[in-house]
């Protein structure tokens, strides 16, 4: 019981520390830094390519049209997270000594890739006799990255659990501003290369998250390391992609309080 009375004393105390702002100011903060991020589950991402009949002297893949004599694709799965940067600003309105609101802004770079790099297979067909035929080889020559990159817009609660430390927690919008597939491949044929291209990758364009974490303030300067929880499913819901895709990422960033 007496462990019990003394960590609520000690819980008390820490709540009742100052924080570093003042009461019934406002502050703006600017800040950059780091994100890692990934889905909550694998993701697919599917590659197609097709032949012509004479590969065409440009060096790029025709699309599929009366012109292609042979089409397929492939399917990849075990996503893996991926890193990228931040950069926006907050402004806080601190209410008393250990509560503090805040709203931002900030653009994130966000995406998963494939570890296809090396990946090559024989591309085949059956000819009109039933025999198997070679057409060529597909060789990826770097992963396939899916980026997208969004606004976000964190309402933020800050509890000062002890002179500028402090706990948050609020709720995340974030709009997806661009999103692309990248990574080469191409298709060897009569020992020449040919360049392909990735399909798109389908995302919503709005999305929300839950953000929690934690900021340590010294001397004006705040580190600030928060977990984003998504909320909603991303995929866009479409024939070759039917999953629920959540995302998930950790900011770490340095920022000056103005």
């Amino acid at each position: 019981m007496r462990k019990i009375t003394v960590l609520l004393a000690a819980i008390m105390l820490s709540l009742s520390a100052v924080a570093q702002q003042k009461p019934h100011t406002w502050k703006i903060t600017p800040q950059v830094g780091l994100t890692a991020s990934k889905f909550n589950k694998d993701a697919n991402v599917s590659v197609g390519y097709v032949f012509a009949k004479e590969m065409p002297v440009t060096n790029e893949l025709l699309p599929v049209d009366d012109y292609g004599t042979h089409a397929g694709g492939y399917m990849f799965s075990q996503s893996r997270g991926n890193s990228g940067f931040t950069i926006g600003a907050e402004a806080q309105y601190q209410f008393n000594k250990t509560f503090g609101l805040s709203v931002g802004a900030f653009y994130a770079q966000q995406g998963v890739k494939w570890n296809v790099k090396g990946f090559k297979d024989d591309i085949k067909t059956i000819g009109t006799n039933g025999e198997e035929k070679i057409l060529g080889q597909i060789v990826f020559k770097d992963n396939l990255v899916l980026n997208y990159n969004t606004l976000d817009i964190p309402v933020m609660a800050n509890f000062y659990v002890w002179e500028g430390l402090a706990l948050k927690v609020g709720l995340e919008p974030q709009i997806t501003l661009s999103k692309n597939v990248n990574g080469e491949f191409v298709i060897i044929k009569d020992e020449k290369e040919h360049i392909g291209t990735s399909n798109e990758y389908k995302l919503r364009s709005f999305g929300l998250s839950l953000p929690v974490g934690a900021s340590y303030e010294y001397d004006n300067v705040i580190i600030d390391l928060r977990y984003h929880l998504g909320l909603t499913n991303l995929e866009n819901n479409n024939t070759y992609y039917n999953t629920d895709h959540r995302s998930r990422m950790v900011t770490l960033t340095v920022g000056y309080k103005l």
